[in-house]
This record gives C-alpha cells, sequence and structure tokens, in this order.
C-alpha cells in the first residue's frame, strides 16, 4: 500500500436536479460500513435520518450525528471553512479521524473549481468524483449541457439511477451513452441499493487497465452528442519532461472550459517509468512516476467543441499523433467554425 492509497477519501457527488443524487446521499446515510464517514450538504436540517442528532458547533457549524457512525454537517461560508470544521468538530467530539467525506454539490456545480479549492487545503485527499445519470431523462438534452457534460466527463465513477422504471434495452442504451461521453469512468448500474452505495463510493484506482483498453481500441466508438470527442494523443517516443508540460499548459489555456478532462501515461526522456497525467477541467493533479514503463505511450482527451485540427496546433511539437475516437454527427467548432463531418 502506498502513501497515497492511506489518504483519505474525499468525493464529490454531482448530478442534476431530480437525477437521484439526494437519494443515493440519503441511501448511504441509512446504510451500515460507512463508519468515519463525513458529510456535506446545503442544510443538515433537511436530512431526515432516524436516530440523528443534530447539534451546534462553535464555529457556527450544523452538524447531525447518525446512528450508523457518520457526521454530516452543512456548508459554511466556503468549502475549505467546512472541512476544517467539519474536522475540527470532529476531533472535538472524541470521534475517530474522518476516512472519507462526501460532498454533495448543487446541480449546476462543475467539478473543476470544487477541485482547485481542495488542493489547497493542509491536508491532502484522494479526491474522486462520482456522478448520477438519469436513465429515464438522460442528462445531455438540457439546457444545461455544458454542466452536465462537464460533471459526467470528469466523473471517476458513473451512478446510473431509476434503472428500476427503464427496460432492459434502455438500460443497455444509457450504458453506451455514459461509456460514449466518458469511457474512463466505472459504471454502477445496480438496482439493489445496498450494493449500488458500496460501488458508488468504493475507494478508486488510478484505473490504469481501464486507460490501456481505450487506448488500445482501434475501432471508433458512437458518441451520445456530436459537440463531445474523446480524443487520443499518441506519443511515437518519449518526450522531452518540460516540452510535456508545457504542452499541457498550453492546452488548458486554449480550450479552457472546453477541456473536460485529460489522462494519459507518457514516457518522459531520462527518466525510468512512466508519467501519470490527469485532469479534471483545467485542473490537473501533479503528475506521478510509474515504475513500469507505458505499454501505450499516450493520453486520452475528452472536450467539447474541440476538432482535431485545433488539437494539432498546440505546440511545442510534441510529435503527437492524434485521433478522434468517436463517430459523431457533423457539427461546428465553436472556437474556430471548423466544420466537421463523421
Amino acid at each position: 500500500m502506498t502513501m497515497q492509497d492511506e489518504l483519505p477519501e474525499f468525493f464529490l457527488l454531482n448530478g442534476f436536479l431530480g437525477s437521484g443524487k439526494t437519494t443515493l446521499l440519503l441511501s448511504l446515510l441509512a446504510e451500515t460500513g460507512f463508519e468515519n464517514t463525513g458529510v456535506i450538504v446545503n442544510e443538515v436540517g433537511e436530512i431526515n435520518i432516524d436516530g440523528s442528532t443534530v447539534t451546534a458547533a462553535q464555529s457556527g457549524l450544523q452538524l447531525a450525528q447518525l446512528s450508523n457512525g457518520c457526521v454530516c454537517c452543512s456548508m459554511m461560508s466556503d468549502l475549505p471553512v467546512t472541512v476544517a470544521a467539519l474536522m475540527d468538530e470532529n476531533e472535538r467530539l472524541g470521534r475517530p479521524p474522518l476516512r472519507r467525506i462526501i460532498l454533495e454539490t448543487s446541480g449546476l456545480s462543475r467539478p473543476a473549481p470544487i477541485i482547485r479549492q481542495l488542493l489547497g487545503l493542509p491536508l491532502p485527499f484522494r479526491i474522486s468524483v462520482v456522478a448520477t445519470y438519469d436513465c429515464v431523462n438522460g442528462a445531455l438534452a438540457q439546457d444545461e449541457f455544458e454542466e452536465a457534460a462537464a460533471q459526467l466527463a470528469a466523473a471517476q465513477t458513473i451512478v446510473l439511477t431509476k434503472l428500476d422504471c427503464v427496460s432492459n434495452i434502455a438500460r443497455a442504451e444509457a450504458v453506451r451513452a455514459v461509456e460514449g461521453i466518458n469511457p474512463l469512468a466505472r459504471i454502477v448500474d445496480e438496482v439493489e441499493r445496498g450494493r449500488r452505495v458500496r460501488k458508488a463510493f468504493k475507494p478508486t484506482t488510478v484505473g490504469i487497465d481501464r486507460l490501456a483498453e481505450r487506448i488500445a481500441q482501434d475501432e471508433p466508438v458512437s458518441s451520445p452528442h456530436e459537440r463531445i470527442g474523446v480524443f487520443l494523443a499518441r506519443a511515437k517516443d518519449a518526450v522531452p519532461g518540460d516540452d510535456l508540460f508545457e504542452w499541457l499548459d498550453n492546452m488548458a489555456a486554449l480550450l479552457g472550459p472546453r477541456l473536460l478532462r485529460t489522462k494519459g501515461i507518457v514516457a518522459v526522456q531520462g527518466q525510468p517509468g512512466a508519467l501519470l497525467v490527469q485532469s479534471v477541467g483545467t485542473v490537473f493533479d501533479p503528475p506521478r512516476r510509474m515504475a513500469q514503463p507505458p505499454v501505450q505511450n499516450a493520453m486520452v482527451i475528452i472536450a467539447r467543441d474541440v476538432d482535431l485540427e485545433e488539437l494539432g496546433e498546440i505546440g511545442p511539437d510534441l510529435s503527437l499523433e492524434f485521433r478522434d475516437t468517436c463517430t459523431r454527427p457533423a457539427f461546428v467548432c465553436v472556437a474556430t467554425g471548423y466544420a466537421r463531418s463523421a
């Protein structure tokens, strides 16, 4: 077990209003096996769980202690203040250290700005994004398309909800839609409440196998939306480290909010093994060194309103080979006006 594996987990729970996000959270709060879990919601008084006791800490934090060992609190002025107050109050009550914290975000929240706040906390966390996908109504046909795309593309885990309301055919279509948006995510399609909760908030891993599988896939897959692309950037040889980081910075600056997710394993000149590079939006994790050289020296880039021509113009030149791994209907790139047909 590495030091990274021993860090407490911080889960961002995303999902639009009515997508089953709060139902999933309430299921967790009613389950056993989640002792030493802290939950942050907009208003703790709205969490109606049998056996809960709501108290007010000196900091002003509204805190509910639940019978299953969880503690639940209301969001304060900002996220870092709330996390610090939650952990301080948990310690003052003589409780064991929190093993995980779950933040229920508002329906329109994008994960990247929240993750940027968390990176500034004095205590490091393993940060994971969990998103709910409404199998009845979908997610990308809404007016808030850009927020929905950001939530789903950022997720390490996507939980299919309302499965009891759809046919097996619709269920399979939902799985394909989610895989088309975010092929890197773990998909939870359990109907039974306990299994769904345990899988949704299971500790996340790097997901190298899933990443390598996507990189090695030659046949394009169908995308559920013409504005979302899943691109492959493959390096022929090891690349200069400084040039790699400059390229990632330039990609983030050029694409801005259109960049939804980056994940790759890249060989760097003069260094053993390889580097794991990943981002949610334009917020990049510190690169992690992998012990083994990469089987596939490449990155997966999930973006909206982007085409291959725009990616190919990013410098410095790393001799990257770009490929669009999705088949999509014709669309016009918003940034460049470049028309593309599948």
